[in-house]
């Protein structure tokens, strides 16, 4: 015990880490990237069913466009019959990545299944939502806030682009931004009208694995 004792004083003289609750973006991104693919053979009525079951588990955060393009491609590539399962636990990140990924699971012609495996914030709780099946492990919960363009206030803009005041195309552009965020939102029916305004203004709201399980007997 006084090992543990000493290591917890070592610790408050040292400082302890802190987590930003509002972006989540300075948490460790443990690139745990992976897709891995095999094939499932099944018999019934003298037929044999050879489908395609694809995992894939995303990075910690989403970033960038080499995050993203294999996985369109398993996307885009799935045949009728065929499987993929996204394996989740990340802090967010990217929105258009996040939209990307998501446009690409509506239009793919296999079955995705969306497995929360650890607590998923902002953009991976997003993309938790929008597959064929969601599945929550116990002790993990989904965490959904606005986009950070929220409160932007463009009047601070200077300067001119194409003779056009930037407070102008900065005003635009969170427009169009909100608009799709507020769109996203709107069509989640895993969420309470009340549970979207909150986070349409601002607020997050935490869904925790025995609220969904709860919400999914009703």
């Amino acid at each position: 015990m006084k090992y543990v004792a000493l290591l917890v004083l070592t610790a408050l003289i040292l400082g302890l880490p802190t987590v930003n609750f509002q972006h989540h973006l300075n948490l460790p991104d443990i690139d745990k990237s992976r897709i891995t693919s095999h094939h499932e053979v099944s018999f019934a009525n003298r037929s044999v069913t050879i489908k395609k079951v694809t995992d894939i588990r995303l990075p910690s955060i989403l970033q960038g466009e080499d995050r993203v393009k294999d996985i369109m491609v398993v996307l885009a590539d799935a045949r009728p019959g065929d499987v993929i399962n996204f394996h989740l636990a990340g802090y967010g990140g990217d929105g258009d990545a996040m939209f990307e990924i998501i446009n690409g699971i509506h239009a793919s012609k296999a079955t995705v299944n969306m497995i929360v495996e650890s607590n998923v914030y902002s953009a991976h709780a997003y993309l938790a939502t929008q597959g064929n099946t969601l599945t929550m492990l116990p002790y993990t919960y989904m965490m959904f806030h606005t986009v950070s363009a929220y409160g932007v206030d463009c009047s601070q803009e200077q300067g001119l682009d194409r003779t056009v005041p930037n407070s102008e195309h900065c005003q635009a552009m969170l427009d169009a931004v909100m608009a799709e965020a507020n769109l996203l939102i709107a069509n989640i029916p895993l969420l309470t009208l009340e549970e979207q305004q909150r986070i349409a203004t601002g607020h997050d709201v935490y869904i925790t694995a025995a609220d969904y399980n709860s919400r999914k007997i009703k």
